[in-house]
């Protein structure tokens, strides 16, 4: 399947970037500067990837496992004006990838209370060259 998505405006003044990067893992670099999020931005352990290919971004695909696969629920603080860092291995989930563009989605939440929240998606572009 390939994903479909409005561009959206960043309001929020996230930037991903991937750093590190090899065949099975990356760091993944969120900064956060200026912009004007109404609560707490944060994220969690969820991401998934996808390669271009003919101009267009599909899923990598996953390999097989015998059971399901689940995420949990932690919820890690993007502090404003600042940077974090999150070292990513995705050997479980995907394998080595094979050279090739790819990025990184997350979901990144603008968190005021409980059921009061906006969330948005972002991308970390990346290049793996074997």
């Amino acid at each position: 399947w390939i994903r479909f998505e409005k561009e959206t405006i960043d309001t929020w003044g996230i930037q991903l970037t991937a750093e590190n990067v090899i065949s099975s893992e990356l760091t993944l670099v969120c900064k956060q500067s200026g912009g004007q999020p109404t609560g707490n931005l944060q994220t969690g352990g969820r991401y998934w990837l996808e390669v271009q290919m003919n101009n267009q971004w599909v899923p990598v695909e996953m390999t097989p496992s015998k059971y399901e696969r689940a995420w949990t629920d932690e919820g890690w603080i993007i502090p404003m004006n600042d940077t974090v860092e999150w070292n990513v291995d995705w050997t479980w989930l995907y394998g080595e990838l094979p050279a090739g563009k790819y990025r990184m989605g997350k979901e990144i939440m603008d968190f005021r209370d409980s059921g009061n929240y906006d969330e948005s998606i972002y991308y970390a572009n990346f290049e793996v060259t074997n």
